[in-house]
């Protein structure tokens, strides 16, 4: 499954901006934390 730019967007502003956990980011866009955790490693 593909996550939208958008959604990719949003974790990547809630873990840098915000500083969320990815649990509470995970559970916030009602994802999985595994799919939070690799859009962040993605990113660098």
């Amino acid at each position: 499954m593909t996550l939208s730019p958008e959604l990719e967007a949003q974790i990547l502003r809630y873990d840098h901006a915000e500083h969320w956990r990815i649990g509470t980011m995970a559970n916030q866009l009602k994802g999985h934390h595994g799919t939070v955790s690799r859009v962040i490693t993605q990113a660098g």
